[in-house]
């Protein structure tokens, strides 16, 4: 029984290797900068910064926005002879691919769950397919999230060296991610405070965590207020809508995006389908779990069971509700690309709440 065991364990693991590979090698030939028959501009600014690195590279051109994370990590490649549309090509899919094997080995134990990630994430419909484009920071910052997290679980009150390292690494990640989008206020901060009130256990400034959180939010906002000084962008609008009538507008676009998704109103029938079947399997998961099942107890922040479900629901509600505040967004008629980091740091969620 035990080598059955063993042996079945084996195999899922195989098979999860094997259409992890053709997955992702089908999902390059279609999203790729190589292969995409929809690159644009925005996708070739980022090979030519690949090719042509220089301090004015630090964010995208011509803007104090969108860090350069995938352009830096390219030219890099381009310096053992690899051509830079081929360079940012294979750095946005060994994010992307990380993106999976770490919510995979990380936050998931049920091997179905697993496989149902490389699709979620390597085989994107077609409305928030941006998480693969490389004009776009979406696989950049969801990677440096996930490790955040990860992090976040490890660092404590500890008075040792690798706490203490842990705890550096942390807030430089989560500087990085604020670099590669502005975003990311959004969902590392909050985890700031998840780390904060995990480890409230000692008296205010002897507790290493809030006093890491008090100097890593300083050095962070600091820096980034000395940077923008430095690159200037004077058609960027930033900063909150106005007017509360546009918050209004916002919310009655997405929730028409939404309900005509759902009930099939405009071509999209895949991608409906796909809305609908989500919505009601959210519904009925959450639902279970948190109203028909009495003895299910949910200990969000303090059990490690549960903190992601936590973590991923927190901060996709907060990065969506910024959405309806934004003025860059409202000037930008509300895309639907903008959703892209909420809709996928929830799409987990339900997965983490389930028993595996």
């Amino acid at each position: 029984m035990f080598k059955f065991v063993v042996i079945l364990k084996a195999m899922r693991r195989l098979i999860f290797w094997i259409i992890l590979t053709l997955v992702a090698i089908f999902s390059f030939k279609i999203y790729s900068p190589v292969y995409n028959e929809f690159f644009d501009s925005d996708q070739a600014i980022h090979v030519l910064m690949a090719k042509h690195m220089s301090s004015e590279g630090f964010y995208y051109w011509g803007q104090n926005r969108l860090g350069s994370f995938v352009p830096v990590l390219g030219f890099v490649l381009t310096k053992f002879s690899i051509e830079p549309i081929w360079a940012v090509s294979v750095v946005e899919y060994l994010l992307a691919v990380g993106i999976v094997l770490i919510i995979s080995f990380c936050f998931l134990k049920d091997w179905m769950l697993r496989l149902s990630v490389i699709f979620m994430f390597l085989m994107p419909i077609i409305r928030f397919q941006e998480i693969l484009y490389i004009g776009h920071p979406y696989t950049p910052h969801f990677f440096l999230f996930l490790i955040s997290v990860i992090l976040s679980q490890k660092i404590n009150n500890e008075n040792s060296i690798k706490n203490i390292l842990f705890t550096i690494i942390f807030y430089l990640v989560g500087w990085v991610s604020i670099w590669v989008s502005e975003l990311s206020y959004f969902s590392f901060f909050p985890l700031v405070l998840i780390v904060v009130l995990k480890n409230y256990n000692k008296p205010l400034f002897k507790n290493i965590q809030f006093i890491a959180a008090i100097l890593g939010t300083i050095i962070i906002i600091t820096a980034q207020v000395l940077i923008k000084k430095h690159f200037k962008d004077p058609y960027f609008h930033s900063g909150p809508v106005e007017e509360f009538s546009h918050i209004i507008d916002a919310i009655q676009k997405y929730y028409t995006h939404f309900i005509n998704g759902i009930l099939f109103r405009d071509s999209a029938y895949i991608v409906n389908s796909y809305m609908l079947l989500l919505t009601i399997l959210t519904v009925f998961i959450l639902g279970y779990y948190l109203i028909y099942r009495k003895n299910y107890k949910l200990n969000w922040i303090y059990n490690n069971y549960y903190e992601p479900a936590f973590i991923f629901l927190s901060v996709s509600i907060i990065s969506f509700s910024t959405i309806f505040i934004s003025e860059w967004v409202r000037l930008q008629d509300y895309p639907l690309r903008y959703l892209t980091f909420s809709f996928y740091s929830f799409l987990p969620s339900p997965a983490f709440l389930s028993p595996q």
